[in-house]
């Protein structure tokens, strides 16, 4: 253990805080759900999600990498991480996030499949768009739903064209 004076350790970053020593942002938070009740993750992500609507990647990213740490392998501080960057203009980054991602549950991976389709569509990314959205409508649930959405709202070329049994909007049926 460290002492509160800072100075038993060689390793002292020289700061002067009393607490420099022994606090180790590096070291992960052992995963207990304990550590903050649900009704207090619910609040952090929703203040997380407020800062990732403006843009605030330094208090979006603060808040969901924390999340992270307390609730690992749980979809929502991704998909925080991936918004707050979307809300940036940086679509490529949330795509890479939300594919990286190693969810706790397997089938939480469509979730991140819709949200990495959407994010690939923002980018310009089309045809991988596609897929990922294909990927996660294939799935199934409540992904599906979202996906299809997101593809249903997406570029025309994203759409599949009508079948010809089928009268075209607006033509006289």
């Amino acid at each position: 253990m460290h002492s509160d004076s800072g100075s038993d350790s060689g390793s002292d970053s020289g700061s002067g805080s009393p607490m420099a020593s022994s606090i180790h942002p590096s070291e992960p938070i052992q995963p207990m759900e304990h550590v903050l009740e649900e009704a207090d993750a619910r609040l952090l992500t929703e203040v997380g999600f407020l800062a990732a609507a403006v843009s605030d990647l330094t208090r979006a990213d603060a808040i969901f990498n924390a999340l992270q740490r307390v609730r690992p392998g749980r979809t929502y501080p991704c998909i925080g991480l991936a918004v707050a960057r979307m809300n940036a203009g940086l679509p490529d980054e949330a795509a890479e996030i939300l594919a990286n991602f190693q969810p706790a549950q397997a089938e939480d991976r469509s979730e991140l499949d819709a949200w990495c389709g959407f994010a690939l569509l923002l980018a310009g990314r089309s045809d991988e768009a596609r897929r990922m959205l294909q990927r996660a409508i294939d799935a199934g649930g409540e992904a599906a739903r979202l996906a299809q959405v997101v593809l249903d709202s997406g570029p025309a070329m994203m759409r599949p064209a009508p079948l010809q049994s089928e009268p075209l909007p607006g033509a006289p049926g």
